[in-house]
């Protein structure tokens, strides 16, 4: 999951299973700052098919 493009900084980012937030298994990216006083950040869920 990505979110481009936001300002101010502060961001939640979530995964949902079924309307839960899921908490295992998941990493996020630092958030990184484009130069142009917006944002983005990048969530991975990891997936076993």
């Amino acid at each position: 999951c990505s979110a481009y493009e936001f300002y101010p900084r502060e961001i939640k980012v979530t995964w949902l299973r079924n309307g839960a937030k899921v908490t295992t298994d998941v990493s996020s990216s630092e958030l990184l700052h484009d130069g142009d006083w917006t944002y983005q950040i990048h969530l991975y869920l990891e997936l076993t098919p």
